[in-house]
């Protein structure tokens, strides 16, 4: 069976393209994998003619859906439909987030006159974003969710409630040898030697907590640093200018010598930062940045998570996250100062998250995704 899965792959950085890649080099196990690169934020007709017709050259078509695949989340910009519209073959969707409306926009980031208008508006918007993702699932035979969550907002967009699939985010196999660079000579060479170190891992964005963990670290003893892991994503415009402000938030709060950005991980980064850190922190208000979770799970770190339900559903697998109350400085502070002295409860942490690693490994989450696409095809052809 020939498989087009169409991704940004290592055109883009983002944590989808990662995820796609790891997908793809397990389900070549199972099917023959054609890679179909997408870029962000392109709006000419053309690019998604041309990616269709490569794309229809398979058997059956996956696609990993991320907003700047697609020229964006608003509706009369997204180019997913008219994508759709030149597939031939049977679709497949991974719906990795899923923003059905809108919130008002109270940020100042957005110019005052814009966010008047679109917060007066804000019905139509809405409205519009719920038909066109509804529209987008009927095109779709399985759509795949990593959440309970997703799939029940999904389910409600579908006429037939069986064609949403949940399948649990990836988690990349780490060769040992990368799990055994030394702390000490990581964080030297990080610059944050002697210290313990926190991390908040992944692209930069408001979802990830920043300012709940900068309050906290206002109360950590002097020896405790906060590694901001990442950057913002490619060309995202929204992401850049939050990048911008936090900065100026670390800044104003007197935390320059102790918070470090590194800027975008390469994969070759990565290793030594996960070797420098103490623990990670997940104080996020959503999962969309499960990639960044999944990876953190995946060299066998110690995490602290919010207790959001993304969160509480990875628990209920298996008990690899400690979780705090979301948007509670107080019981996060807690958390970090038992774990910073309770090395016990931290490796024990540890071990549940290689138990988690190895059931949902990429090469289980492949397999199960090969199935789905037999189950596609027969379906179809008796």
């Amino acid at each position: 069976m020939k498989v087009s899965l169409c991704a940004a792959f290592n055109k883009e950085k983002d944590g989808i393209s990662d995820y796609s890649g790891y997908l793809a080099q397990e389900l070549a196990r199972f099917v023959d994998v054609r890679l179909v690169a997408l870029r962000h934020f392109i709006a000419e007709d053309n690019f998604y003619r041309q990616k269709a017709g490569e794309a229809n050259e398979a058997d059956i078509v996956h696609i990993q859906f991320n907003y700047p695949y697609f020229n964006g989340d608003m509706p009369y910009r997204n180019k997913l439909l008219f994508f759709l519209k030149y597939i031939t073959k049977p679709v497949v969707i991974t719906m990795h987030e899923v923003r059905i409306g809108y919130e008002p926009i109270t940020s100042n980031v957005t110019p005052a006159h814009r966010r008047l208008v679109f917060n007066n508006t804000l019905f139509f918007w809405n409205f519009w974003s719920r038909l066109y993702h509804k529209d987008i699932v009927k095109r779709a035979r399985r759509v795949i969710v990593h959440t309970r969550a997703q799939h029940e907002m999904i389910a409600r967009l579908a006429k037939d409630k069986e064609s949403i699939v949940l399948i649990p985010h990836g988690i990349v196999v780490i060769e040992q040898d990368k799990k055994n660079i030394a702390p000490f000579a990581a964080k030297r060479s990080l610059g944050v030697e002697g210290k313990r170190v926190v991390s908040i891992v992944g692209f930069i964005n408001k979802k990830k907590g920043y300012a709940l963990a900068f309050e906290c670290l206002k109360e950590l003893p002097d020896d405790v640093m906060l590694l901001i892991a990442g950057g913002p994503m490619t060309n995202n415009l929204v992401d850049s200018r939050y990048y911008r402000c936090i900065q100026k938030e670390i800044s104003a709060a007197g935390l320059t010598k102790r918070v470090k950005i590194t800027g975008y991980l390469t994969v070759q980064d990565i290793p030594e930062v996960m070797a420098a850190t103490d623990i990670c922190l997940a104080p996020f208000s959503s999962l969309s940045a499960s990639g960044a979770l999944s990876l953190c799970i995946a060299y066998n770190k110690a995490i602290i998570a919010s207790d959001i339900e993304g969160h509480q559903e990875i628990n209920g697998r298996v008990k690899c996250l400690e979780l705090f109350r979301q948007g509670e400085a107080k019981d996060l502070l807690e958390k970090i100062n038992w774990l910073l002295v309770d090395q016990n409860h931290l490796l024990g942490l540890r071990e549940a998250a290689k138990v988690y690693s190895d059931k949902f490994s990429y090469a289980r989450i492949a397999e199960k995704t090969a199935l789905l696409y037999r189950e596609v095809i027969d379906s179809l052809y008796p």
